[in-house]
């Protein structure tokens, strides 16, 4: 699912981003299944390990589809 995030993430924004782990990730079955998935990147081709969100939807005919990919925000004080 994160493949499928990062694949549209990269289609519209600038600098590519390169997927290294997952962290953490949450899956919500049912008949518009969702997983929501916490993951490092790196923006390529040198940048720094940067915590991002994918959130993405499978549905009954096999289709997963990208809801959100983004740097995870800083919490406020």
């Amino acid at each position: 699912m994160v493949h499928v995030c990062l694949e549209r993430h990269n289609q519209d924004k600038d600098p590519k981003v390169e997927f290294v782990e997952v962290v953490r990730g949450h899956y919500q079955g049912g008949p518009r299944s969702k997983s929501y998935i916490t993951f490092m990147a790196r923006e390529k081709p040198n940048g720094p390990l940067v915590e991002y969100q994918a959130k993405a939807m499978a549905t009954l005919d096999g289709k997963r589809h990208p809801i959100l990919c983004r740097p995870t925000p800083t919490p406020n004080p």
